[in-house]
């Protein structure tokens, strides 16, 4: 198997022999194991792609089975030999480039968003999925953006002849156990501003840390937490790339959603919330102008079609279908509250990628408050959740009372999105009224009538 290194394409020879002699063909076969071992080390210090530690493990072994080899051969004037079975059954070589992936994720879930590279130089590229070569992708690198189930399988590229080692992806249908928020700030920002994010768990932060991927480089941020907190804000650096990613773990391997930021130079931006177009729920569209709300008209285009056009800057889709997936932009006719004259201004915003992401494993809530999930594993449990203003707020026990009410099943690292909600209706007051007043009533007829009985009785009785 051929290794490229510094231009030059070695190959080692390794299994053509009954036995293979560690003296005389001993330094091709450890220069390939050394070059690869120190490629996949890089590799990792690049893109923090994992890679089978047994590999290189295994490489120290053979460098101490040489090193004992080349003792007894100048101690004892003796060759060391090792049966060909017994090397491969020791080592197997690896392939002499890998797929990394960016950021790395060591759990993925539905609505994640990564790059596939393939670490190697070359002209031509194919990329196999499961086996089967994907004709879509000609790049050293490729875009997984919203993914779901169907994205979970063996990842391989291909350059000039061999094939990558395969690498695993297992998208789950469920969402994190906590939660990155945009607070402060929009998804597309002008390059050099910053947002401010809010992580919340519902367990508490200690032990969490969130992380910022910049293309191929992917960095820390240490967060400042109190012991008892939930839920903290914290702002970005200045956002000077055009597409930034912010994620959060903690040390167990919980994990939060990602945010996606997104920069442009123009004064007028396209916005979506939420940043997810989930399939059956609600977008907003919005055309933003930077620095005035002074919008006269806003045209919204799918592709190069008008979709609508109007005094309104926002654009509402109900509900989001596979068919609303599309490139969007909007144009935006606008002015500032200081100028006094001349026309106003006209600008196009850059384009935005409306993906459509399935939607994740839901709890129910039952009409008698009993929370379930069918497909969910093992033993979850059970939360509920009560609607206060526009947030939900966790309940210590089962839903009583009147409010509007939902529930999810949550797992050791993962959970159920929120079921569809349930609101349970104040009891009528006027309703109470007529119930009080039948019953009054009623018992004042059987008072009356008991009331003659008795009288008759002791009338009769005289």
């Amino acid at each position: 198997m051929p290794i490229q290194w510094q231009g030059i394409n070695i190959r080692c020879v390794l299994f053509d022999q009954e036995r293979l002699d560690l003296k005389n063909n001993g330094f091709c076969f450890y220069f390939c194991l050394l070059l690869q071992c120190s490629q996949s080390w890089q590799d990792v210090s690049k893109s923090q792609t994992v890679i089978n530690i047994n590999t290189c493990l295994k490489v120290v072994w053979f460098l101490l089975f040489a090193l004992s080899g080349y003792i007894s051969y100048f101690a004892l004037g003796k060759t060391v030999r090792m049966p060909k079975q017994k090397l491969e059954s020791v080592f197997s070589c690896p392939s002499v480039f890998l797929v990394s992936m960016s950021p790395y994720l060591k759990q993925i879930f539905t609505g994640d968003l990564f790059y596939l590279t393939c670490n190697a130089s070359g002209n031509t590229v194919k990329w196999y999925k499961d086996g089967v070569e994907q004709q879509m992708w000609a790049d050293g690198t490729v875009r997984i953006a919203v993914t779901s189930p169907k994205d979970s399988g063996i990842y391989q590229c291909q350059i000039n002849g061999p094939k990558s080692d395969p690498v695993h992806i297992k998208v789950q249908d469920y969402v994190p156990t906590a939660s990155l928020s945009i607070n402060t700030g929009q998804p597309v920002m002008k390059t050099g501003d910053s947002v401010v994010l809010k992580i919340e768990n519902e367990d508490g932060l200690q032990g969490w840390n969130c992380w910022v991927n910049r293309g191929e480089k992917t960095n820390k941020v240490k967060l400042k937490l109190k012991n008892d907190t939930v839920s903290l804000n914290f702002q970005t650096t200045n956002l000077t790339v055009p597409e930034t990613i912010y994620w959060c773990t903690d040390n167990t391997g919980c994990r939060t959603n990602q945010i996606t930021l997104r920069t442009s130079d123009k004064q007028v931006s396209l916005e979506m919330y939420p940043q997810s177009a989930v399939v059956g729920q609600s977008l907003t569209l919005r055309c933003l102008a930077w620095g005035t709300d002074q919008i006269s008209h806003t045209v919204f285009y799918k592709g190069d079609s008008v979709v609508k056009k109007g005094g309104s800057s926002t654009y509402e889709i109900s509900p989001v279908s596979d068919d609303t997936e599309g490139t969007y932009k909007c144009h935006a006719t606008f002015t500032h509250v200081a100028r006094t004259s001349g026309p106003p201004y006209s600008v196009l915003s850059d384009h935005q990628d409306v993906l459509i992401q399935k939607r994740p494993v839901t709890a129910v809530l039952s009409e008698d408050m009993v929370c379930s999930c069918q497909s969910c594993p093992g033993n979850w449990s059970e939360r509920y959740y009560k609607k206060h203003d526009q947030s939900w707020v966790r309940l210590s026990s089962k839903p009583s009372g009147a409010g509007t009410f939902s529930c999810r099943a949550v797992g050791a690292r993962m959970r159920t999105s929120l079921s569809a909600s349930i609101h349970v209706p104040h009891p009528n007051p006027s309703g109470i009224l007529i119930i009080i007043l039948i019953v009054g009533l009623v018992a004042l007829i059987v008072a009356a009538v008991a009331y003659i009985w008795h009288k008759r009785r002791n009338a009769t009785g005289e």
